[in-house]
């Protein structure tokens, strides 16, 4: 639901506007490298489902507007800029244990974001990576000597496509007054703005309210996905737009769906069936407390092979990994 959500936020011609002509502000390649890494960290870190999609809109806007840009180079820079992502608010694993259920109990309490996604550590973090992986960025784009712009890229059908779109002006509308006065009630309901507007204005004063109250204690993976909701609902046209978003975008989301009740599934197993408590016995026994992070690091890395998703794997494994860190202090 929470991607979903989001997507709707970012899935809106107001949004996408304005990350048009935020990339209209770039003047030479070497500053659209650079800010195309910001703004995919920045997004990215806001959102791991928002930033791809807001970065590559930025990208696509500069690379076709700014010569010299080479369109491969900055293509593949959007795409890594999401490298941050699990550092930030949208992490599932610690939206997951900031949440009370069953890995709250299973690590002995609600661990807030305070002490995870904001902490001194993890910020530190975050910014090294986009320090380093800017500079990487630039080094290469310094030493590019083959440049392979959109344009070049671009098919004559596609040229065509877009010249096309460029000659019809989105805000005419086709609809007749005719049209418009055969609207039934329930469609004028429907489409009309300040009603969903209304609803969205209700949500974020809450919003404002709830977390003035409890600060970054009152983040977890319910009122993340609430503020998606409410963003949302802030900047779609009218209820039927909204629901045809998300309709649209929940079926990029289905495989997400999918996979978590079934880690889900393994966790609980893994639990019930006291296999977890058996994995802690024999990961302590062959541990210490400088071992453990090594031997966790590598097992993990070759597991996510399998399990493609950090907040899946989480889920697979913190039932025995967690307990067995805790008992080796």
């Amino acid at each position: 639901f929470t991607y979903a959500a989001a997507l709707v936020l970012v899935d809106t011609p107001v949004v996408q506007k304005y990350v048009k002509k935020t990339a209209n502000l770039v003047k030479t390649p070497m500053t659209a490298y650079v800010r195309t890494s910001v703004v995919g960290a920045l997004t990215s870190f806001i959102g791991w489902y928002i930033g791809p999609v807001v970065t590559a809109i930025f990208a696509r806007s500069v690379g076709r507007e700014i010569p010299g840009v080479d369109y491969r180079l900055i293509s593949a820079i959007a795409y890594s800029s999401f490298t941050i992502s699990l550092t930030g608010i949208s992490g599932t694993i610690p939206l997951f244990v900031a949440t009370e259920g069953e890995f709250t109990d299973v690590i002995g309490g609600i661990v807030g974001l305070e002490q995870t996604t904001f902490s001194t550590l993890n910020i530190v973090s975050a910014i090294a990576i986009i320090i380093t992986t800017t500079i990487i960025y630039m080094v290469i784009a310094k030493n590019k000597t083959d440049v392979v712009t959109f344009h070049d890229l671009a098919t004559p059908e596609f040229k065509a496509a877009e010249e096309q779109a460029g000659a019809v002006d989105p805000d005419e509308s086709n609809v007749s007054v005719e049209e418009i006065e055969e609207k039934s009630f329930a469609d004028k309901v429907n489409t009309f703005r300040p009603l969903i507007l209304i609803v969205g204005i209700v949500g974020l004063v809450y919003l404002i309210y709830f977390l003035g109250r409890e600060g970054l204690g009152g983040l977890n993976l319910n009122t993340v996905a609430f503020i998606a909701l409410v963003m949302g609902l802030l900047v779609q046209k009218d209820a039927v737009s909204y629901a045809r978003s998300f309709s649209k975008n929940l079926i990029a989301t289905g495989s997400i769906g999918l996979q978590f009740p079934i880690y889900g599934g393994i966790a609980s197993i893994l639990v019930g069936t006291g296999l977890a408590a058996t994995i802690t016995d024999a990961i302590v026994s062959v541990s210490t407390e400088v071992t453990f992070p090594v031997l966790a690091f590598l097992t993990t890395g070759l597991l996510n092979l399998f399990v493609p998703s950090a907040g899946s794997q989480f889920t697979a494994t913190a039932t025995f990994w967690m307990p067995a860190a805790e008992t080796l202090g």
